[in-house]
């Protein structure tokens, strides 16, 4: 996944589609799942049990960025901005290193 800026915000992004793994997430983990985590079809996500803080993105079938969360720290809950389809968890700073703002463009390379 690389921002508009060059940068590369994850390299190597774990998908998640069950509603199961969505729902268990980071719970417990010591640190994120390789660089990053792509959920499909999510509305909302939560960082109970989580042991540090993340960076949220919540990105529109188009891939337009709906809403950035920086920083998010655990025991919150965020609610996807109508339109949503995929959300992006990444280490806390990731958007701030890669200067991320709603109106950047990202591109996803497999």
């Amino acid at each position: 996944m690389v921002a508009e800026t060059g940068l590369f915000l994850a390299q190597r992004l774990v998908v998640w589609r069950s509603l199961l793994a969505k729902g268990i997430g980071l719970m417990g983990r010591r640190q994120m799942v390789g660089d990053g985590v792509w959920m499909e079809n999510c509305r909302s996500i939560h960082t109970c049990f989580l042991r540090f803080s993340i960076d949220v993105i919540f990105i529109a079938r188009d891939l337009r960025l709906l809403r950035i969360v920086a920083e998010l720290p655990p025991w919150r809950l965020v609610w996807a901005p109508k339109g949503t389809v995929h959300v992006v968890e990444l280490p806390a700073g990731s958007i701030r290193r890669a200067k991320l703002t709603l109106d950047s463009e990202i591109k996803i390379i497999s």
